[in-house]
C-alpha cells in the first residue's frame, strides 16, 4: 500500500494534511479531495526574484500555509475595512 510522499503533504494547509493519511494508490479519493468550500479562482502569473520566491516558501513552511494562501493573507491584510 503506497502512501503520498511527505513532500506533497508539506504543500497543503495542516487541516488538509491529515487527509493524506487516507490517500492510498488505487483508492477512490474523490470525496476527500472534493471537500471544502469552493470559491471562484484564477491563476495569476507574477515575476519574482529567486529571493522573493524563497521568502514566500519559507513563510509558507513556517506558517503551515501554501504559497497561495500566504499571498492571499498578505492581500487581505492590506485591505481597508468595509
Amino acid at each position: 500500500m503506497a502512501r503520498i510522499p511527505t513532500a506533497s503533504r508539506d504543500r497543503v494547509p495542516p487541516e488538509q494534511a491529515a487527509a493524506f493519511d487516507e490517500y492510498v494508490l488505487g483508492k477512490d479519493v474523490t470525496p476527500i479531495a472534493a471537500g471544502g468550500e469552493k470559491k471562484p479562482t484564477a491563476v495569476v502569473s507574477v515575476r519574482m526574484t529567486s529571493s522573493e520566491i524563497a521568502r514566500l516558501e519559507r513563510i509558507g513552511r513556517e506558517s503551515g500555509q501554501t504559497v497561495s494562501q500566504v499571498i492571499r493573507d498578505a492581500i487581505a491584510a492590506d485591505q481597508p475595512p468595509n
